[in-house]
């Protein structure tokens, strides 16, 4: 541990609340077709745990990945010293608040982006009600995204109608503070308590998002900008809730027909392909995957099977045994025949990323924008003892061509960078990239 002991209530509390976004935020995990869901936590579960309670509930998360990770050899990392390590720092634990967080840490050993321990719920330190600090709000989105451009945070998307964007925020600004704190502060601490992500564009993620959502910096949560012209702009981050399985759908002036969604959510794939059945004499399609941080494999089949007559190859997920589990898209009612640009960014994760592929690899669509965030393991979710959860890679996605992906994730067959001139001037170079290498074909 690398903090004096009165700050582990505060680095536990950083752990928990950050790698719940790393996942949940970013790159969601992809899961295999029908998964069973977890079941709800127990009514009346406690937070007042007994040694003994700490003790079994290290052993069980350290079984479980011991037993069932897709890796036996836990990504180099020594697992049977982790267990050690981590039962002596729990039973040491000042309180729930600190083991919780001790949780979080050793399963970020592992540096997996899909694998993170989750706590039943929120938990003060010892002296502060759970229900008193830090004031939450509720859950939904910001109405806007935050990423690196030209080695500067800032704000790159703002969602039309959104509080954020009532109240001024425009993408291109940049980020000075948080709660009086700066970027560079926020993201060397980060990287002191995070062991590891997939990839250094997935940890970029975690930064941006724990920057927005992560209560840890404090609520309510101020941020610095700084404007077009130099001068200074304050806003306090404020949640909406957002519908799941949102799709935006509408022609483009070129007469291309443009699709964007958030996440492989139902019922992301009935209303994907309701507007895809509208625009079907569009003479090419956008895909718009940035910032879509993944979801479910059931989904992504069903949507995938709109661009093919038949059954085709989407790829495989590869078990810990080395057998490789095998998926083909759904044959459609009438496909769409016409050529496909999909659109990715550095927020593209999971789902995305092995839906991209796919129709990469097999020549179904052209990629356009910048490498997305290499996390494409598969993963489950298991209920563990006391209500928590465990979330954790348990196979492989291998491309039609054999590819592993992880760490890597997509390169786009045409690289567009993201500059603070065109987010302050409005422009979609990406897109604009897109629709004119459809125009070609």
């Amino acid at each position: 541990m690398r903090h004096a002991n009165e700050q582990r209530p505060t680095r536990a509390a950083h752990k928990r609340l950050i790698l719940a976004l790393c996942l949940c935020l970013s790159s969601a995990s992809c899961r295999a077709p029908h998964p069973a869901s977890p079941p709800s936590p127990p009514a009346g579960a406690t937070h007042k745990l007994t040694a003994e309670d700490r003790r079994r509930l290290v052993e069980e998360i350290w079984q479980t990945i011991n037993d069932e990770y897709y890796d036996p050899a836990f990504n180099g990392v020594d697992w049977a010293a982790v267990r050690g390590r981590y039962l002596e720092r729990t039973a040491a634990a000042r309180d729930d608040f600190e083991f919780y967080g001790l949780c979080e840490l050793m399963t970020a050993e592992l540096r997996d982006s899909h694998t993170r321990y989750s706590p039943p719920q929120e938990v003060a330190p010892e002296g502060r009600p759970a229900g008193e600090a830090p004031r939450e709000q509720p859950p939904g989105t910001a109405g806007f995204a935050l990423g690196v451009v030209e080695g500067r945070m800032a704000v790159i998307e703002v969602d039309a109608g959104s509080a954020a964007g009532r109240a001024g925020v425009r993408p291109g600004m940049s980020l000075k503070l948080i709660n009086g704190r700066a970027v560079a502060e926020i993201e060397s601490q980060l990287r002191g308590l995070v062991a590891g992500a997939s990839s250094e564009r997935s940890f970029a993620n975690l930064v941006a998002t724990s920057i927005i959502y992560g209560r840890v910096w404090g609520e309510p949560r101020r941020l610095l900008l700084e404007d077009f012209g130099g001068g200074e702009f304050e806003y306090e981050v404020r949640r909406e809730p957002r519908e799941p399985g949102r799709v935006e759908a509408r022609r483009l002036a070129s007469g291309v027909a443009y699709i964007k969604f958030g996440q492989w959510v139902a019922p992301a794939d009935r209303r994907f392909n309701e507007e895809l059945e509208k625009m079907r004499d569009a003479p090419a399609l956008v895909i718009d995957l940035r910032g879509n941080g993944g979801g479910q494999t059931d989904v992504l089949l069903n949507i995938a099977g709109n661009f093919f007559a038949e059954p085709t190859y989407y790829g495989g997920l590869r078990t810990r045994a080395g057998a490789l589990d095998k998926y083909s898209t759904r044959k459609p009612a009438r496909p769409y025949a016409g050529p496909v640009a999909i659109l990715a960014d550095e927020r593209s994760a999971s789902a995305s990323e092995t839906f991209s592929l796919f129709m990469q690899e097999v020549g179904r669509a052209a990629v356009v924008g910048r490498q997305t965030a290499g996390s494409t393991h598969n993963a489950r979710v298991r209920q563990m003892r006391g209500g928590g959860t465990l979330t954790y890679s348990i196979r492989v996605y291998i491309t039609p061509r054999g590819r592993d992906p992880e760490g890597v994730g997509v390169v786009p067959d045409e690289i567009i960078p993201l500059t603070l001139s065109d987010l302050r001037r409005g422009r979609d170079a990406v897109l604009e990239a897109a629709e004119n290498r459809l125009r070609k074909r």
